[in-house]
């Protein structure tokens, strides 16, 4: 028997939302920090299953470190997710280098992106009180990626200022500020091995100045000699 509360809830659209999203979930959850990592690491890889694996993460709201998915083992680069990614690249180095550009040409689609997703705050109860998250639920990888955006255009939460691209020409990957418990924040390099390989390349570049500025002198004594 349909009662007059079912029959209500079917005409309204937040209770279908809240009876279709009400399944508990076993896997954690991505944050609002781990969309914007995530939409990054999307940027900045071209490997066909990490573009697959970050696709079904971003959509399904949840982290899937460890598990294994069909379409990210596939070997054929789907060429929307490409273009996607060729795509976000350029927005995310507009949003880097000039804000103020970025916030113009992305207001449409972030705005839209708002439109096509919905945040629902779940708890669980634990002995110290309760735990809150919230589940994220963008329509589909386009609304996944332009929240990202709009967090990374957000002035009041941070992720834009800490917007990084690694300096070392072999790698220009992007990723936020990396803040150590002590000194300042690292912004040239995404990681340690990436500022060491720099410092190295950086020497060997300053020995090969040193010995051609030691060459053009000699050659250059070379021609007052024989003068």
């Amino acid at each position: 028997m349909v009662t007059e509360f079912d029959a209500s809830a079917q005409r309204d659209p937040l209770q279908q939302f809240l009876s279709a999203t009400d399944a508990i979930v076993d896997a954690p959850l991505l944050t609002e920090s781990d969309y914007v990592r995530n939409v990054l690491e999307f940027a900045n890889t071209k490997n066909p299953a990490d573009l697959h694996a970050l696709r079904t993460m971003l959509v399904s709201g949840v982290k899937l470190q460890g598990q294994v998915y069909f379409h990210a083992l596939q070997d054929q680069l789907n060429p929307h997710l490409l273009a996607l990614r060729e795509k976000l690249e350029k927005q995310v180095e507009t949003i880097r280098t000039d804000t103020r550009k970025a916030r113009a040409d992305l207001a449409d689609e972030v705005r839209r992106a708002g439109e096509r997703i919905a945040i629902r705050p779940s708890y669980i109860v634990t002995n110290s009180g309760v735990e809150i998250f919230h589940r994220h639920f963008p329509a589909d990888l386009e609304a996944a990626v332009g929240y990202a955006l709009l967090l990374l255009l957000d002035p009041t939460r941070g992720y834009g200022s800490d917007l990084c691209r690694c300096k070392l020409a072999e790698c220009g990957r992007f990723f936020l500020a990396i803040k150590p418990p002590t000194g300042r924040p690292r912004r040239d390099y995404c990681c340690a091995e990436h500022l060491e390989a720099a410092r190295e390349k950086s020497s060997v570049d300053r020995v090969r100045a040193f010995r051609e500025r030691e060459k053009a002198k000699a050659s250059r004594r070379h021609r007052t000699r024989r003068l």
